[in-house]
């Protein structure tokens, strides 16, 4: 966990999935065609699958604890087909999240990983009211006027996901362990029957 330069003003927890390379390629495309020329954070692509902590002091065994947590959990490989840009409004005019999201807002698979992931938590690290909503910050800014709908959906295989740490205040995400999720037996990908 070590960080050069600021001190962080706290430390954030979340379990996400990250882009693979020609995934991450594709959503840099999509800003460069259709952004608002805003600076595309491609370091820190990722879906937030379930937030966890955020604290300012890591306690001792948080981490091994999250650790555990990911090894706990199994789910199957899911697709979400991100096809619109939009722009989460939430006061500051200027500094808005600017989103690849998904028509309807959902992902059930998606949702069947954070509800894993949450029943595998301890009580004391369960965040109130937590909801998915399949998205991708891919910008802060003002934003746009309304939403754009892609003219070619971008294409995700979710087959992993990430415990990862915000140190906030100083800009980085450190991914800390990730996990594999499930393949049917019968899916080519996972080398066939077994």
């Amino acid at each position: 966990m070590a960080h050069s330069g600021k001190t962080p003003s706290s430390h954030f927890f979340f379990f996400a999935a990250r882009p693979p390379e020609d995934v991450a390629e594709q959503m840099a495309d999509a800003w460069q065609t259709l952004g608002t020329g805003e600076k595309l954070r491609r370091d820190k692509l990722h879906m937030t699958i379930l937030l966890v902590a955020d604290v300012s002091v890591v306690p001792e065994g948080l981490v091994d604890q999250l650790l555990n947590v990911g090894a706990a959990v199994t789910c199957p490989v899911f697709d979400v087909q991100f096809d619109r840009l939009a722009t989460w409004r939430h006061g500051r005019a200027r500094n808005n999240p600017l989103v690849l999201t998904v028509a309807g807002g959902r992902s059930v698979e998606g949702e069947a990983l954070a509800a894993a992931l949450l029943s595998a938590l301890p009580e004391d690290l369960r965040w109130p009211r937590w909801r998915l909503v399949p998205h991708v910050t891919l910008a802060y800014g003002k934003g746009f006027g309304d939403d754009i709908t892609l003219p070619q959906p971008i294409h995700w295989q979710i087959d992993s996901f990430t415990l990862t740490e915000s140190l906030r205040g100083v800009g980085r995400h450190i991914p800390l362990a990730s996990w594999r999720l499930d393949r049917a037996p019968d899916d080519p990908a996972s080398g066939g029957k077994q």
